[in-house]
Formats: C-alpha cells, structure tokens, sequence
C-alpha cells in the first residue's frame, strides 16, 4: 500500500464522526455539510462534463472528478453573479462553476494561455485571462467592487489572492482555497485566516477550505469528512 493510500485513510478514520454533521448545531453549517459538501445526487449537467474530461489530454493538469463536482454544489447553493476562477489549470473546473449558475460572470485566470483550456472555456461561455494573475484579479475586484464566488488553486500567489478577497468581501461572498494541507506554513496561514476578524464561519473539508463573510452566522470552524 503506497504512502497516498494511507495517507488518505488516516484522514478519513480521523474525521470519521464529522461526515454526516454529527454534533453540528447551526442549521446552515448542517445544511451545508449533508446537503451540498456529502451530497450524492447527480445533476444532468455532469453527463457533459463528464464528456469533457475525457476529452482532455494526458498531462494537463485537472482538478479531482470529486473536487469539480462540490464545486458545482457549492455555486449552486451559493447562487453568485460573479465568480473568479484562480488558476484555471485544464479549464474544466470553471466549466463546473459556469453549469451550476449559467446567467453567471465566470472570469478563470491563469499566468500562462493554454490551447486546450482556451478551447474548453470557450465552449462553456466562460471569459479566459492570462497574464499576471494577481493584477488581474485585482482588477476584476475593483470593477465589482466584490466578488460572489471564488476558486483559489494552489498556485504561487494563492494567499495574496487571499488576502485581496478578503479586503472586498460582501457577505455573500464564498471563498473556496485549496490545497490548506499542501505544507506546514500554508496550513499556518489557514489556521490564521480562521481567526480573522473579517471572516466568518469557515469549514475545513482537508482537500480545501470553505470561507464565509456573513456575521449574521455565529462564527465558528468545523471540520468536515469531505467523502
């Protein structure tokens, strides 16, 4: 059994209890956990997402089947105007954001153009930029003034990107970071962020944290077996 395999099995054991919201008080963070994070139903938007993927070539880099498809549930629930897509990678995560809201501004932007991403994009209405990530974003922000939804990959500048949303939050923003357990000083700047007084509740799904703006929701972590 390789390191990954177990690596990922003392994860689950370890949050075992937290799969089904055991012990969640908070009517939103129960309804958010069995009902959008844990949730199994198909939608008929994944049949050509699905198609998608496999059309995408050996090599270039995709989120998890399992990744995409919380997303699209997130957004979904979430219901934004705006979403940014940090790190576009082979295109098809901002395709799963796009189907879940189609009346949606879906903006995915990546330090370098990719033809396959560009071709995926295109296909799903979804506005493509490359160039200086940070910058762009920024940019994006200052238009808005806010933002709805946000994907951060874990790409070199995730945590500025971080701290841009952060500062322009409504509370109706959503955040999503990935990749919180990549290394130890990530982890640390996450554990941080939890603690800031801008931000409200937050889950810890392992695979990626979930941020919430709204103070109208007591504050407080929870830690979820993202299965």
């Amino acid at each position: 059994m390789n390191m990954s395999v177990v690596t990922s099995l003392w994860i689950w054991i370890k949050r075992f209890r937290k799969r089904k919201g055991y012990g969640v008080h908070s009517p939103f963070a129960f309804q958010l956990i069995t009902q959008v994070i844990n949730q199994k139903t198909p939608y008929y938007a994944f049949d050509g997402l699905k198609k998608l993927r496999k059309l995408t070539p050996k090599g270039v880099k995709c989120n998890s089947v399992k990744m995409d498809k919380f997303l699209f549930r997130l957004v979904n629930d979430s219901q934004p105007s705006t979403i940014i897509d940090y790190g576009t990678g082979a295109g098809i995560t901002a395709c799963y954001m796009k189907s879940a809201k189609k009346k949606s501004e879906v903006v995915s932007v990546d330090a370098k153009s990719n033809e396959t991403a560009a071709h995926v994009l295109k296909s799903y209405s979804v506005d493509y930029r490359t160039g200086d990530m940070l910058s762009l974003a920024k940019g994006l922000l200052n238009e808005w003034g806010s933002v709805g939804f946000v994907r951060i990959a874990s790409v070199p500048s995730a945590w500025e990107m971080v701290d841009a949303v952060v500062s322009c939050a409504s509370e109706r923003t959503v955040m999503v970071i990935e990749g919180i357990y990549s290394d130890k000083s990530v982890t640390e700047k996450w554990h941080r962020l939890q603690d800031d007084e801008r931000v409200g509740i937050t889950f810890d799904l392992y695979d990626a944290g979930i941020v919430y703006f709204d103070h109208k929701l007591n504050k407080q972590h929870y830690i979820v077996n993202f299965v």
